[in-house]
């Protein structure tokens, strides 16, 4: 199956059908990643939650706790880093899978995670290079604005503003333009982490719209999932009560709920590779 072949809406229908028809494989690989983050978050933050809101305690009375919460959060960084990476790992082995159900209508999770941990150091530095060409863009914008904003007149300020517009519209675009990044990774072998991104730049140019549309289609499905799940769990709720704690438990699960949308974004950016590659 070539996505170029399916309109804009049909991307999205093809994407339902895969996370629909798949998706206790996709539970199973998802699940542990995502309990990993939702138990990291909450050891580096119920515990002074509960210190501060259920027991009321405040200044010197905190002393006594400090090592258990500097130990607790450590080790729930450490746990929430570990199931973030192994989630990201997710997005590579999922775009193969809908590589392989739209032409053969089979998906081998196994398969895709020996081909992928071969080139996990691939991975991590195309990752990183990405995020750091982000935020070289976001500190430019931000030095530059400081720099007028320290000329402390009505024309510097207006200029601050528009550096800070500026950052934050080629940020967007920088976002827009690297969006096809994993699917390039894992279809194109034999590519060096730094071409993926030059790849990603030269497949999307004059298609920011096409990609735009795209996300924020997906943008308003994930917000669709927001509020319909906590209505749901809504009874959940109700049993934490007044509880600051239970509260902070049921919004952190809760948030961390959409993350199993995945499949669904992934197969929907395969689709989307496949119509930018195929102009």
């Amino acid at each position: 199956m070539q996505g170029f072949k399916y309109g804009f809406f049909e991307m999205f229908g093809w994407g339902f059908e895969f996370f629909a028809k798949n998706f206790s494989i996709f539970f199973k690989e998802l699940f542990l990643p995502i309990t990993m983050q939702v138990i990291g978050l909450l050891l580096s933050v119920i515990p002074v939650v509960y210190l501060t809101k259920s027991l009321n305690l405040s200044g010197e009375a905190l002393v006594p706790y400090v090592v258990p919460i500097i130990i607790l959060l450590i080790f729930g960084l450490i746990l929430y880093t570990v199931g973030f990476w192994k989630y990201l790992l997710q997005f590579c082995y999922l775009t193969l899978a809908s590589r392989d159900y739209f032409s053969e209508k089979y998906v081998d999770i196994l398969e895709y995670k020996k081909d992928i941990s071969k080139r996990n150091a691939d991975y991590a530095k195309m990752l990183l290079w990405a995020t750091l060409y982000g935020v070289l863009i976001l500190f430019i914008g931000i030095f530059i604005a400081t720099v007028f904003l320290s000329l402390k007149t009505s024309g510097g300020r207006l200029l601050a503003i528009l550096c800070y517009v500026a950052a934050i519209v080629s940020l967007i675009i920088y976002s827009l333009k690297i969006f096809p990044t994993v699917p390039i990774f894992a279809l194109e072998e034999n590519i060096a982490p730094k071409e993926v991104i030059k790849r990603s730049f030269e497949i999307s140019k004059n298609s920011l719209l096409l990609i735009f549309a795209t996300q924020f289609l997906l943008g308003i499905v994930a917000l669709i999932f927001n509020i319909l799940f906590p209505i749901v769990t809504i009874p959940v709720k109700f049993l934490c009560g007044n509880s600051e704690l239970m509260l902070t438990i049921y919004y952190v699960i809760v948030t961390f709920a959409q993350f199993f949308l995945l499949p669904l974004y992934s197969s929907v950016g395969y689709l989307l590779y496949c119509r930018l590659v195929s102009k």
